[in-house]
């Protein structure tokens, strides 16, 4: 024990950029467009069954997609200079009023344009209140840097603000998962506590309730203040890694065979309402991979390529948002008017999810350049 408190220093040594985090999220990037894909354009039964569409959706889409988002939030938030309590608080409002522009381009936008060119109400309209209103990771996120600058200005301690977050992941399961009765309710409620709406065939489950998912964000806040004391982060990483990997791994596939927790086969909606216990394996899914990526880099890729990562890696948010829309404009408006249904096979999800991810991450670079001009 003593030896690991030796790799810490009371004062920040390890600053800048962390290229395993770059990594990481780089790879993330990438990755969810895929992912997307395969969720928008494979049977609902097809989710449930394991193959293709269930391992992008289930694994790489679960506890490596999501919560791995969250973490780095939290980790980011750990290693800005920005982080007054007031400054936090906006930056909330404003992502979360960024959220609502998404749902706005993402969803509104298209299902209006379905509507009107197919008018077919039961793929456009049913579900589009509920979309549009509610909480997607946009959402959550601005939920949690106003919830996190409320902690700061009670000047809590990471550890403090991680124990709230656990505090109210417990609260959040004692709660449960219910339909209360009302879309609306279950709309508004539904960005903080674990609701579905049960419409006929159709079920819908809010996405990333507040209380579920702040222990992921608090948990990255806690890691990323330590990673920065960290003076020995290679042995900090080789400590955690292995062992995280064994017990996710073993997790992973005891649930994908007995089918319950987080692969429980039951598509995407299963993964929203995440029980402490495999919260608790999101968070050793995140060790795992800074393991394996810090290895990548010491071992494997070019400074260059760790460099198009790190730029990559700025862009979350900016590809976060291109990437759902150009995937809902596709799958879901142009492929659903053309055929009638947005349903691909498993290569052609792959293609078209790699040439989305690609068009994305260009188009992310094209608007910071931008951006970036525009402010000059």
């Amino acid at each position: 024990m003593n030896k690991v408190k030796s790799w810490f220093s009371t004062e920040p040594v390890n600053i800048g950029r962390q290229p395993e985090l770059d990594l990481a999220k780089a790879f993330l990037i990438f990755n969810l467009a895929i992912v997307h894909l395969f969720c928008e354009c494979t049977p609902p039964e097809g989710l449930s069954e394991v193959g293709m569409p269930f391992y992008f959706d289930s694994v790489v889409g679960g506890p490596f997609g999501a919560p791995m988002f969250i973490f780095c939030m939290g980790v980011g938030l750990a290693y800005t200079k920005k982080n007054a309590p007031a400054l936090v608080f906006r930056r909330g409002v404003r992502i979360f009023l960024l959220g609502v522009l998404h749902n706005t381009c993402r969803y509104l936008v298209p299902c209006l344009l379905g509507q009107w060119i197919t008018g077919d109400s039961e793929q456009y309209f049913d579900r589009l209140p509920y979309l549009f209103f509610g909480n997607d990771i946009l959402q959550f996120a601005g939920l949690a840097m106003m919830l996190m600058a409320l902690l700061l200005a009670l000047k809590l301690s990471p550890a403090r603000c991680f124990i709230v977050g656990v505090a109210f992941e417990l609260l959040a399961a004692l709660i449960g998962s219910r339909d209360y009765g009302n879309e609306a309710v279950n709309v508004i409620l539904g960005h903080f506590v674990g609701t579905y709406s049960s419409n006929e065939d159709i079920v819908i489950f809010s996405d990333f309730p507040l209380l579920i998912w702040f222990s992921m964000y608090a948990f990255g806040y806690l890691f990323g203040f330590y990673l920065m004391r960290c003076k020995e982060k290679r042995k900090l990483y080789q400590t955690l890694g292995p062992v995280s990997a064994v017990i996710v791994t073993v997790v992973c596939v005891v649930e994908v065979a007995l089918r319950f927790g987080m692969m429980g086969g039951s598509g995407d909606n299963v993964f929203y309402h995440l029980t402490p216990q495999d919260m608790l394996v999101c968070i050793l899914a995140a060790f795992m991979v800074l393991w394996l990526d810090d290895l990548l880099v010491a071992n494997v890729f070019s400074e260059k390529f760790i460099a198009f990562a790190g730029r990559v890696s700025k862009n979350i948010t900016i590809v976060y948002f291109i990437q759902w829309v150009v995937v809902f404009w596709t799958a879901d408006l142009l492929i659903y008017c053309i055929r009638g249904d947005q349903y691909l096979e498993d290569w052609q999800m792959l293609i078209l999810g790699t040439a989305l991810s690609v068009l994305s991450i260009y188009l992310a670079g094209l608007w910071r350049k931008f951006i970036t001009k525009e402010g000059s």
